[in-house]
């Protein structure tokens, strides 16, 4: 009996822990993931819903390639998904709402030439695309800075502001 009340308490233990830890987990995660794509991640916070099925990452910043000099790629005040799970059990991507506020994205060329989005690792996709289904998607563009290192040291920099904001529903697919 004893030994049974104290697997009961370790049990518990490490499901309070991994209900506390869950967003330090999460956004440990998202920064290895990112990692592998040459880019580098840190953010303000996570939030990770257990009752309710949603993902939100505040004060979201990519870093560039460690070969350039500007760190900054791209910086989101938040990025929030809320997706309906039965459905992603089943193998389709259905996401009840999408926030994406992308504030700013630098796009730099080096001096040989290359942009920094060219240096993105995309691990090749395996298999058939899942269906996507998007019930809600509202996304911001705030504003893109191109710097262009090809013509000396001194970047010729420009700025375009978009203020773009779009609301979308029942979108269907990547396209």
């Amino acid at each position: 009996m004893k030994t049974l009340l104290k697997i009961v308490l370790i049990l518990g233990v490490v499901v309070l822990v991994g209900f506390v830890a869950k967003n330090e987990i999460v956004r440990w995660a998202v920064k290895i993931g990112v990692k592998s794509t040459g880019l580098s991640a840190h953010m303000g916070r996570a939030d990770v819903g257990i009752s309710k099925t949603h993902i939100g990452f505040y004060d979201f910043v990519l870093d560039n390639p460690s070969q350039y000099k500007d760190r900054t790629f791209a910086t989101f005040p938040k990025i929030f998904v809320n997706y309906n799970l039965s459905d992603v059990m089943k193998g389709d991507v259905h996401l009840e709402q999408v926030d994406i506020d992308l504030a700013e994205l630098v796009i730099v060329k080096n001096a040989d030439g290359t942009l920094n989005f060219q240096d993105i690792k995309v691990p090749p996709s395996k298999g058939p695309q899942p269906k996507v289904r998007i019930d809600q998607f509202d996304l911001k563009l705030g504003k893109v800075i191109y710097k262009d290192y090809s013509r000396g040291s001194t970047p010729v920099v420009k700025e375009y502001q978009l203020n773009v904001e779009e609301h979308l529903t029942n979108v269907t697919g990547a396209q």
